[in-house]
């Protein structure tokens, strides 16, 4: 699935272990929850306060199907163990956004990797 953006919440437990809840994002109307991200001009790997917070609730889509796997990061150093959940619903942000994200963070994809006899599940 190849999509503008996509969105990934981070969660680390007390033991350390990870998990990824992962959001795509297609061009459409703007959406207000990423404003102040957008309005702020983040950068990346820094700490700073938002004018306002962030709704992530907002950032979630409407439909909930999901798929889950065990996988890896998708930054260096690309560590495995990672339980990813994959809402298969995109969200929507204007052609702005996407830009002002995109000059934030730059094009950071990595490539599609193979799935390593990973099971997928997917939940409705």
């Amino acid at each position: 699935m190849k999509t503008c953006l996509e969105v990934h919440f981070v969660y680390q437990s007390e033991d350390k272990s990870l998990a990824v809840i992962a959001v795509m994002v297609n061009e459409g109307e703007a959406n207000p929850a990423l404003a102040p991200v957008v309005e702020k001009k983040l950068t990346v790997g820094q700490k700073e306060k938002l004018a306002q917070p962030i709704d992530i609730q907002a950032l979630m889509p409407k439909e909930m199907a999901r798929f889950r796997l065990n996988g890896s990061l998708t930054t260096p150093p690309c560590s495995e163990n990672v339980a990813w959940t994959i809402f298969k619903s995109p969200i929507q942000a204007s052609k702005a956004q996407i830009a002002a994200i995109e000059e934030m963070e730059g094009k950071n994809n990595r490539p599609t990797q193979p799935l390593n006899h990973r099971d997928v599940e997917v939940e409705q």
